[in-house]
């Protein structure tokens, strides 16, 4: 599969049922109750956050009158693809749900088949090449999805596979945001959060900076960016 990216590789991977992270996330709380429940659902299921009834949704985004109705399409365009996806598949409504972020799930074996990732990026490549005028394609390439999240976006609706809210027994908390974290809280297990997610970090991952040697360093520098920002993370102490 040397033509997807890495979140994909899970739906064919040793494991019935799985929980997907990206490596800029961080643990601070037991995920035992999300995996009890994911251990019980039946049937080919995706477990994402944000989430957002149908309903909801829809409330918004079949009102052009709304207040946030050009907001929440642009949501769309800017996290699943820009317009040229709509002219990949008209038969497909891009704007029936509301679109989740790919660097949380949880799901299970081949809910994604092989043959689905094979023939989507069949039609993608072709795609590029005789609308977009666009030879060159890997799975970085954003002319018409928005990457990964996006092919992830598309395939779930496309193949009707159902949909549920992470949380509450995930709950993720974005590294844009104010968060303060201690030690203590995480040990012992009453953060108000389980998962810290530092989306859209640059490179290189914060992961490799969560284990000795390098959190003293990673620690040293990002202190400095929260004294500016409000972006607050304790890790560990001297033994830590």
């Amino acid at each position: 599969m040397g033509y997807q990216d890495r979140d994909f590789w899970a739906f064919q991977g040793p494991f019935e049922i799985f929980l997907y992270m990206d490596a800029d996330t961080l643990c601070a709380k037991s995920l035992d109750s999300l995996a009890k429940r994911i251990a019980a659902q039946q049937g080919d299921f995706i477990y994402v956050q944000p989430w957002m009834s149908d309903e909801d949704w829809n409330a918004i985004i079949r009102d052009p009158a709304h207040p946030d109705y050009e907001h929440y399409r642009q949501d769309v365009k800017s996290e699943v693809g820009p317009d040229a996806m709509l002219e990949f598949d008209p038969e497909h409504d891009f704007f029936a749900h509301k679109n989740f972020n790919s660097d949380v799930f949880a799901s299970r074996r081949l809910a994604i088949s092989e043959s689905d990732l094979a023939t989507l990026n069949k039609a993608e490549r072709e795609f590029y090449r005789t609308v977009l005028d666009i030879e060159e394609w890997s799975w970085k390439s954003s002319d018409l999805f928005f990457r990964d999240q996006g092919r992830l976006n598309y395939l779930v609706h496309k193949l009707g596979i159902s949909v549920f809210p992470i949380g509450p027994e995930l709950i993720c908390r974005f590294g844009a945001e104010s968060i303060s974290a201690s030690f203590e809280d995480v040990k012992n297990d009453v953060s108000d959060f389980h998962v810290i997610h530092w989306m859209g970090s640059k490179s290189p991952s914060l992961s490799f900076f969560c284990a000795k040697p390098l959190f003293r360093v990673y620690a040293l520098l990002y202190s400095n960016v929260g004294r500016k920002t409000a972006l607050v993370v304790a890790g560990p102490q001297e033994n830590g």
